[in-house]
């Protein structure tokens, strides 16, 4: 099985790979540009998302759940553009990988990949922290969008019973 797995963001993370040959899985970020027109984000999403899938080499989609309004005002982000675009993001996943590609999905918050990661949920640092879990495995990544992504595509090789 072939998993996809993504940090949704204007700086989307992405992994893929098999959960059996982790020395395989490739991972990057791309830039989801809108100069602040929200769908002009989720346009340019959607056609990445496409290209990605149209090769047919992946069988799941993973990825993070976006934050709750109640965790967004604990996690300090009060930016309700921030809510749409995350929302949005996730929504469009749903409709590009399952509506036109049939693909299998399936989300996560991030405590639920960090403990299965990490374990430990609510990590101090939780971006040095999953930074430094991908370089231990031999990840080299550019930032934490690329360590989430990995994060999520490891939490997913152990849900792949649930799909």
């Amino acid at each position: 099985m072939i998993i996809l797995a993504l940090d949704l963001s204007t700086y989307t993370g992405w992994a893929h790979g098999e959960p059996n040959d982790t020395s395989a899985i490739r991972f990057g970020t791309v830039q989801m540009r809108g100069d602040g027109d929200t769908a002009r984000v989720f346009a340019n999403y959607g056609c990445w998302l496409r290209d990605f899938l149209s090769s047919g080499a992946t069988d799941l989609v993973a990825y993070e759940a976006p934050l709750n309004l109640a965790a967004m005002a604990t996690s300090g982000i009060s930016n309700a553009t921030a809510l749409v675009m995350l929302n949005g993001l996730a929504a469009a996943t749903e409709a590009i990988a399952r509506g036109c590609y049939g693909k299998r999905t399936i989300k996560c918050t991030p405590q639920q990949w960090r403990k299965a990661v990490l374990g430990v949920g609510r990590p101090d640092n939780p971006k040095l922290v999953s930074k430094t879990w991908a370089r231990s495995l031999g990840w080299m990544v550019k930032n934490d969008h690329e360590a989430d992504a990995l994060g999520v595509h490891w939490w997913a090789c152990g849900q792949r019973r649930l799909v």
